[in-house]
C-alpha cells in the first residue's frame, strides 16, 4: 500500500484551524485544485471537481481533531481520506493529511494528486494565519 502523509505547521490556534477545515463550504477557498464549488442537492452535499461532481461529506470529531474527507461518484462508491488537526509542540497547530493510493489508482495519478495537495496546504496557511 502506497501512502503519503503531508504535514503543515500553522501559527494559529488548533481549534480555529479545526473549525475552518471542518466547514465543507470553505473547501473551494483552500482545495483550489480539487474543489470548484460546494452545493446541497436533495439532502446530499456535492462537490464540483475537475473530474466531475462527487458526493461528499466531512466526518469530524472535535475532541480528537479528526477530519475525514469522504467522497465518491455515488453514495455506494465512497472513499475516505484521513486528516487531523493537533496542537503543535511550542504553539500553533499541525494539520496532518494522509493520502492512500487506491487499488485502482495508477502511481502517476496518485503522485500528481499528492503534489496538488502540497500546493493546497499553502492556501490553508494563507486562510488561517491571515485570520490570526
Amino acid at each position: 500500500m502506497e501512502t503519503r502523509t503531508h504535514s503543515l505547521h500553522l501559527r494559529a490556534d488548533p481549534d480555529a484551524v479545526f473549525a475552518y477545515l471542518s466547514e465543507i463550504r470553505n473547501m473551494p477557498r483552500w482545495a483550489v485544485n480539487f474543489c470548484r464549488s460546494v452545493k446541497r442537492e436533495g439532502g446530499f452535499t456535492r462537490l464540483e471537481t475537475p473530474g466531475g461532481d462527487l458526493f461528499f461529506e466531512l466526518k469530524v470529531d472535535s475532541g480528537t481533531g479528526v477530519i475525514d474527507f469522504v467522497g465518491g461518484p455515488s453514495t455506494a462508491a465512497l472513499r475516505r481520506w484521513h486528516s487531523r488537526v493537533v496542537p503543535a509542540p511550542g504553539g500553533g497547530a499541525l494539520f496532518l493529511f494522509t493520502a492512500v493510493r487506491q487499488p485502482d489508482e495508477d502511481l502517476a495519478s496518485f503522485e500528481g494528486q499528492c503534489a496538488l495537495l502540497h500546493e493546497e496546504l499553502e492556501h490553508i496557511r494563507l486562510e488561517v494565519e491571515e485570520a490570526v
